[in-house]
């Protein structure tokens, strides 16, 4: 009886150092997948500002281009802004073509990356 009880509680202890294994792995999993999601939202946030800031001074160099070629400063602004204008239309007219290509590339993405993570785990 003495020897079932020994063999018991070292069934009890491997089971808790299973479960505290686990646990640990389970977590340096999740602080993996984390940080690799926080430097990609990271990157693309500054690719973002460092973009915007481009297009933004470019936009104002060929606003202040035109208005020379033009005479008159204010109406570079206006073509750029008219542009800009008919661009969003366009965006607008076809926003459901747009929104399904986007899916389409952001759900395969997905799907690809889901299967090289499994052939990783295995």
């Amino acid at each position: 009886m003495k020897d079932q009880k020994i063999v018991i509680e070292e069934l009890f202890k491997k089971v808790e150092n299973y479960t505290k294994t686990t646990f640990e792995l389970h977590k340096l999993k999740f602080i993996g997948k984390s940080s690799s999601v926080v430097s990609i939202v990271l990157l693309y946030v500054t690719l973002f500002i460092i973009a915007l800031f481009f297009v933004s001074f470019i936009n104002i160099a060929l606003a202040l281009l035109i208005g020379k070629w033009i005479g008159i400063y204010y109406l570079g602004f206006l073509v750029v802004s008219i542009f800009y204008l008919f661009i969003a239309c366009l965006v607008f007219i076809f926003k459901d073509e747009i929104s399904q290509k986007l899916q389409d590339t952001i759900l395969l993405k997905i799907l690809i990356t889901q299967d090289n993570e499994d052939e990783d785990e295995e």
